[in-house]
């Protein structure tokens, strides 16, 4: 599932000029696979459940933007959505496209030469992208009250730290309201919270790489750190952040190579790590 989760991935990064016109059979090509992994792996679903459901969003986003394009995409395929809608016990996405499509039908085999399928109603916008983000910022809203109660015990503040992670895994646009609380929480005294806030920070940066320029000053400040242990942590993270931030590559190793220098802090091992993984992206 790691490739479908990537392609969709770059499918998101690409949204809105993915849906002009002159993508559509490469967009439409790239979607059928999706629902052909999903008709042949049906009896298994619940093991991709979450992918299911980001696809389904996604198709909500083509719905908004091209709209006579996705129609006749999500018609053609009404009846294997059925199935995953008849299926499902928690699936906001498919609730919210049954509200433009019909999938609670009893009948979910193919139908292409009945009046029904040619009468399916595939209209006006979804509202499941607004209704999506609504629900996250009212959820990184809440997380944000605990958060700010928790920063004065670091057990508390790890266990918010852990809900934010557990939220994220389905709702990732969450991630962008924390990031001053990532960005401060990577030089936190305590190794557990800067654990977890360094899976947060690298998630975010996967999530939205244009917030690179923001994220790379603090992870620079952390390796220039007096502290040790907070240097040394950043060090082991160099691997996880530099091909993210490709753009500060030069000024983040840089910022590595004089750590080396002037201190006793291991850097060899992290730096050979980030070469030898940017050489394997750049195909050498």
């Amino acid at each position: 599932m790691t490739f479908y989760s990537m392609a969709l991935g770059i499918l998101e990064l690409t949204a809105p000029l993915i849906f002009e016109a002159k993508f559509k059979k490469a967009l439409q090509d790239c979607l059928e696979c999706y629902m052909t992994m999903f008709k042949n792996y049906f009896a298994r679903r619940e093991a991709f459940q979450g992918l299911t459901e980001k696809v389904i969003g996604f198709l909500h986003v083509y719905q908004n933007h091209a709209p006579q394009d996705a129609s006749e995409f999500i018609k053609t395929y009404r009846s294997l959505l059925a199935m995953y809608y008849k299926a499902s016990t928690n699936s906001p996405a498919l609730t919210e496209m049954s509200k433009i499509i019909k999938l609670d039908n009893d009948t979910i085999e193919e139908e292409d030469t009945s009046d029904e399928i040619n009468t399916v109603l595939v209209t006006g916008s979804s509202k499941f992208v607004m209704n999506e983000q609504l629900s996250i910022q009212d959820n990184a809203k809440k997380l944000a009250t605990k958060l700010q109660t928790a920063l004065s015990d670091e057990n508390e503040l790890a266990e918010v730290l852990g809900m934010i992670k557990y939220h994220s895994q389905s709702q990732s646009g969450v991630l962008p309201y924390f990031m001053e609380d990532f960005c401060t929480l990577i030089s936190h005294e305590t190794k557990i919270v800067r654990n977890i806030a360094y899976e947060l920070f690298v998630k975010l940066l996967r999530f939205d790489p244009n917030l690179s320029q923001q994220l790379i000053v603090p992870f620079i400040g952390c390796l220039e750190s007096n502290d040790a242990s907070i240097a040394g942590h950043a060090m082991e993270k160099l691997p996880d952040v530099a091909p993210l931030a490709q753009e500060h590559l030069e000024t983040v190793l840089n910022t590595a190579f004089n750590l080396g220098l002037y201190s006793n802090i291991e850097v060899v091992n992290p730096i050979c790590d980030t070469l030898n993984l940017m050489n394997g992206l750049a195909g050498y």
